[in-house]
């Protein structure tokens, strides 16, 4: 047995720090050169300790070629690297002029921080980089990768995973073709095509990065988020994990696969805890229905759960607060509305009324998302309220329309306009102070306008026939066509009436308290005056100027949307 040091004889000039020492070994043998070309090598048995500067090699036995500067070294190996880095196999090659170590079967490497476990590594001393290509398991704290190919740079502690890459994780699971993870920081760059599964989502990106310490991801390049029902895709997007809260900027779709539902903006807001949306920067709304799309575009859209929970009593408080969580929403991410304003009114009532009516029966039927959900009140996760605001448009090929503010609910599949809405079908302006647009299997059913309403039929410049009334009432037929309407309390009308070759023939001015009005092709075919009938028939020639209108008549054509191309500028 030998404690004493050894050192290997070098050729002068020589690097000192490339000389391995011989610290301990329970037996040395020499081995004798048999020509002038051979190496000169001694053999190191039990307890072998090396020295190559402040890097420590032990193992059960080692070959070292001194002319070389090599070790070959068996079993139970462990390389020490100034204390930081440490390194075990069964096998170790050791190039001591290059510091390179190339070790075999079960090779581990720790910094205290992470594991990385292999069958083949090399290891440069000089960078400190680790490499295999056959496979290998990095284990930090939770999180566990593997791949076919790695690079672990010690300096950085940065590990280049690459081939069949797979990140698992308590909260996700990922898989890639290339990956950068740092294994301090815990932060996982994307560099390639990558799906990110975390049990109720799925992300598919090939750019950005995920902080695993604080569950916080940026993604790049349009990326896609997608679960059971939704999806949103966008030049970037960020999210946290932990409060549910992402952002996406750019070219913004998301989509509603469940309601057929789709919305477009350069700016959105999700909260995935809540599930409510916020749109903003030009937002498209989108609604697939059997025959006809509808299109609505408005400076800021609000989407979330309404609930209905009919044990408890509080459906209504439910409203209050999705309507408060709304506005405190609106007003951090839009100034302009942080007052209360109008439409805030307007829609509070409007809820009121809604969730009143549908609460006080527990067996009433509701039309959610085109179907029946009788026991709606036992599955309230589906049911959801849209709120848009300021210069609301719409557009679909049978219904045309504008607003300042706008009101949607699952509870009744109803539209609510608010503030001056103008809503056209066929040849036909609809107006009101409130205008309420009923929905049925994704299909306009019923429109009620309230107060001041009024329905003005242009049959040729300057001449309109014209219906107002208290409420006024529309039935829609197929194809999303007006086919009657009930106008209700102080009902009059201003009706062109013309002969069968459509010459005008005189004009009827008629009050009544009750009127029906039928509609062919989308133009007025038929008026019927119900109740108390006062009328006065005047030739073309004799009407005065200011009797061709009824009063608050307005004539917003300009408005009128004219296609969905419009909406998206």
């Amino acid at each position: 047995m030998t404690k004493a040091q050894v050192t290997t004889t070098l050729p002068p000039g020589t690097d000192s720090s490339k000389i391995i020492h011989l610290l301990n070994a329970d037996t040395l043998m020499g081995i004798q050169p048999q020509g002038k070309d051979s190496a000169q090598m001694q053999k190191l048995i039990g307890n072998v300790r090396l020295e190559q500067g402040r890097t420590i090699f032990t193992c059960d036995s080692a070959l070292q070629n001194l002319s070389a500067n090599t070790i070959d070294a068996y079993g139970h190996i462990h390389i020490n690297q100034a204390d930081t880095i440490n390194t075990y196999s069964d096998f170790l090659h050791y190039e001591g002029n290059t510091k390179i170590a190339t070790l075999k079967n079960n090779v581990r490497m720790t910094d205290g921080r992470m594991v990385l476990t292999t069958n083949s590594l090399d290891y440069d001393m000089n960078t400190h980089i680790g490499s295999y290509v056959n496979g290998g398991k990095l284990v930090n704290q939770s999180t566990v990768l593997t791949s076919e190919r790695g690079y672990y740079y010690a300096d950085t502690k940065d590990v280049y995973f690459k081939s069949k890459v797979l990140l698992v994780d308590p909260e996700y699971t990922l898989t890639t073709d290339t990956l950068l993870y740092n294994t301090i920081s815990r932060i996982a760059n994307f560099v390639a095509p990558t799906t990110i599964n975390t049990g109720n989502s799925i992300i598919h990106t090939s750019c950005g990065y995920y902080n695993t310490n604080q569950n916080y991801a940026h993604l790049c390049d349009r990326s896609t988020i997608s679960d059971s029902a939704q999806q949103v895709t966008a030049d970037s997007m960020n999210y946290n994990r932990s409060t549910g809260i992402g952002t996406a900027l750019g070219n913004v779709i998301w989509t509603d696969t469940s309601r057929k539902t789709t919305v477009l903006a350069n700016y959105a807001i999700s909260d995935q805890i809540k599930n409510t949306i916020l749109a903003t920067q030009k937002p498209l709304l989108i609604i697939e229905r059997k025959t006809d799309t509808l299109y609505m575009a408005m400076d800021t859209l609000f989407s979330g759960p309404l609930e209905r929970p009919a044990d408890t009593g509080n459906a209504e408080q439910s409203v209050k607060d999705s309507i408060q969580a709304t506005k405190n929403a609106l007003s951090r991410n839009t100034p302009a509305l942080n007052k209360d304003t109008a439409a805030h009114t307007y829609i509070k009532r409007a809820v009121r009324r809604r969730v009143k009516t549908d609460t006080g029966t527990s067996t009433r039927n509701i039309v959610t998302n085109g179907q029946d959900t009788t026991h709606a009140q036992k599955d309230t996760s589906r049911l959801r309220y849209i709120i848009a605001y300021h210069h609301v448009r719409l557009f679909s090929d049978s219904l045309q329309g504008v607003s300042d503010s706008l009101y949607y609910s699952d509870i009744d599949s109803a539209f609510h306009f608010y503030i001056n809405p103008v809503l056209w079908t066929g040849t036909s302006q609809l107006t009101g102070d409130t205008i309420v647009l009923f929905t049925r299997d994704q299909q306009a059913s019923k429109i009620v306008l309230q107060q001041h309403a009024m329905i003005i039929n242009k049959i040729e410049d300057s001449i309109y026939n014209q219906v107002k009334g208290n409420i006024i009432t529309g039935y829609f037929g197929n194809g999303n066509e007006i086919n009657w309407m009930d106008v209700n309390g102080n009902a009059e009308s201003m009706y062109y009436a013309q002969d069968n070759n459509g010459a005008f023939v005189g004009g009827n001015h008629s009050t009544s308290a009750k009127i029906h009005l039928y509609f062919k092709d989308g133009k007025l075919n038929k008026v019927i005056f119900l109740k108390d009938v006062d009328g006065n028939f005047m030739p073309p020639t004799k009407i005065p100027e200011e009797n061709k209108t009824l009063r608050g008549f307005r004539w917003e054509a300009a408005q009128r949307p004219k296609s969905k191309e419009e909406l998206m500028q």
